[in-house]
């Protein structure tokens, strides 16, 4: 018996459309998720332990969180539309002031909070703009649009970042080919 052809067409379809539903949800689950332990935590950090609850302390963990998941919901949705360079530079700024103002609630010093943000700031830029680069198509090196697709060997090796390889350089300045 023979099948229809675009039956599979249609299972794919069907998986991407499950796919785009499943990172609609979290698009806004998980910056929601996160308000609100950010929150929780920074109410936790204020108290300390003393006492009972007091309302400036749970407007203070309203407030962080609300702020936070703001922040988080915002992120979100720029974040395909910014080159891959800021958008890890944003979410590095946004995890080192989430991280600064919550150590800024310990009884540490404003200066120990400041070097703390910065260094988590730096750390996570770095780490983002390498799982940035690692999985977006764009920047992987198979889809370079200079790349032979047949044999390799008798290819010139590539030349450092923001430079030209040396010949390129002679036929610009001589206007053809080198002599």
């Amino acid at each position: 018996m023979v099948t229809h052809a675009s039956v599979p067409q249609r299972l794919a379809r069907h998986r991407r459309i499950k796919e785009e539903r499943r990172r609609r949800h979290l698009w806004v689950i998980l910056p929601i998720s996160l308000a609100v332990f950010y929150g929780f935590y920074a109410q936790f950090i204020d108290r300390s332990g003393e006492g009972p609850v007091t309302g400036g302390q749970v407007v203070l963990g309203v407030v962080s969180g609300l702020v936070f998941g703001a922040l988080c919901l915002g992120l979100g949705a720029v974040q395909h539309r910014l080159p891959l360079q800021l958008r890890a530079a944003a979410f590095g700024a946004l995890t080192g002031l989430a991280i600064g103002w919550l150590h800024s609630l310990t009884s540490e010093s404003v200066l120990t909070s400041i070097v703390l943000s910065v260094l988590i700031a730096a750390a996570t830029t770095v780490g983002m703009f390498y799982a940035f680069y690692v999985h977006d198509p764009a920047y992987h090196p198979a889809n370079a649009p200079d790349r032979p697709q047949a044999d390799d060997s008798a290819r010139e090796p590539a030349a450092p970042l923001g430079r030209e390889p040396a010949h390129a350089a002679l036929r610009k300045t001589r206007g053809g080919a080198p002599r």
